[in-house]
């Protein structure tokens, strides 16, 4: 057990200081700290605005911020406005991992390296305000490239569908269960999109079982239990409220068993069970829920109802315990605020969690580090 004691502001970022760690690490360096703070200067009178900050939000397309996307040959340029004194980060799909940029006179330009082709891969970028907001400027359209449109009679017909985008009818449906089964020689995309007016209430299951599949501004009301067991699955732009189950802490809102899983953009308030469980197989499995993306997502007013269970993310092994598998999980960019329903703001079990660029506030719990080796916070 070592006890690694960080610079952090108590009542800022990081509310409690002091991480304990539970490691079978067999060099000094196995845990990775580096640059605690957002910003490329720290003034005296900004860390007092972050000390006293309270109710921060994400600020989507402010005028302070903006992003252009021009390719260019094997790389692409990215330019836009930003807030000078905080650096600028570069994230999305089309990149393995984030890229930090200075912000010169209000404005950033970088020629940068992709892992994609395509123009239309969502990029975003993000900066951290002295008032704890993260702005965020969004290269976003590719959903809107999803060939086909889907207008099925009944949610039923749902799972069974081959692609396409469908949009459901606003109003509220009780109880749906739903699995989305993998369907023979398809992997066309499926995206199924509430449009922010398609409320499923207590009793909600969802079981996706096939690839290529996202669920975009949906509301969950209540006990809701969404697993993902097939890779490129995304959840966006949705509302989660009093998820889980009250006398289960234990269980999950979302559980993700599989590889190139997205949450991102959304809402999670009141969670009454952990919100995010990515949860590993035995060593030698074939599948493992390699890569996932957990960034831009709120977590709010999570209150405690027993000593153990309701992270708002938890990445472990089997049954909760330790795992070897590194899982590369990154948790980036989300905003935390009275999430209190376990001492563990983020839970980590495994090698390769990645926890960066996050917000912290009002809060006596943290991220936790334990029975893992090689994981980053930032």
């Amino acid at each position: 057990m070592r006890c690694i004691e960080l610079g952090l502001v108590r009542g800022a970022f990081v509310v409690a200081a002091t991480f304990m760690l539970a490691t079978t690490a067999s060099s000094d360096d196995a845990l990775q700290l580096s640059e605690p703070s957002p910003f490329d200067t720290l003034s005296k009178d900004g860390l007092q605005t972050l000390v006293h900050a309270s109710q921060p939000q994400f600020l989507v397309n402010p005028d302070s911020l903006s992003l252009t996307v021009v390719e260019a040959g094997p790389s692409i340029m990215l330019a836009g406005r930003c807030i000078s004194g905080a650096r600028v980060v570069v994230s999305g799909k089309r990149f393995a991992n984030a890229i930090l940029l200075p912000c010169n006179d209000g404005h950033f330009r970088a020629a940068v390296e992709t892992n994609s082709v395509n123009i239309n891969a969502e990029t975003w970028v993000s900066q951290i305000t002295w008032q704890g907001d993260i702005l965020v400027a969004r290269f976003d359209s590719e959903h809107i490239l999803i060939s086909g449109k889907s207008d099925p009679s009944t949610l039923a017909e749902l799972s069974g569908l081959q692609g396409g985008h469908v949009v459901l009818a606003p109003g509220t449906y009780s109880a749906t269960q739903l699995d989305f089964t993998a369907l023979t020689n398809s992997s066309e995309p499926l995206e199924i999109d509430g449009g922010d007016a398609a409320i499923f209430a207590d009793g909600t299951r969802f079981k996706i079982s096939r690839a290529n599949v996202t669920l975009r501004g949906l509301v969950f009301e209540g006990d809701v239990d969404i697993t993902v067991n097939a890779p490129n699955v995304r959840i966006t732009g949705s509302s989660f409220n009093g998820c889980g189950q009250h006398d289960k802490p234990e269980a999950q809102c979302i559980l993700i068993t599989a590889p190139d899983v997205v949450i991102d953009f959304n809402h999670f308030v009141g969670s009454n069970s952990m919100t995010i469980k990515v949860r590993a197989d035995v060593e030698g499995a074939a599948q493992q829920p390699l890569g996932a993306y957990i960034h831009h997502n709120e977590f709010r007013n999570i209150v405690r109802h027993s000593g153990n269970g309701q992270e708002p993310i938890q990445v472990a092994g089997p049954g909760g315990g330790a795992t070897a598998i590194n899982l590369q999980t990154r948790i980036e960019n989300n905003i935390f605020l009275a999430a209190n329903g376990d001492v563990e703001a983020v839970s980590a079990k495994a090698p390769g969690v990645r926890i960066r660029w996050n917000a912290f506030f009002d809060m006596d719990s943290a991220p936790n580090l334990r029975g893992a080796d090689g994981d980053e916070i930032s």
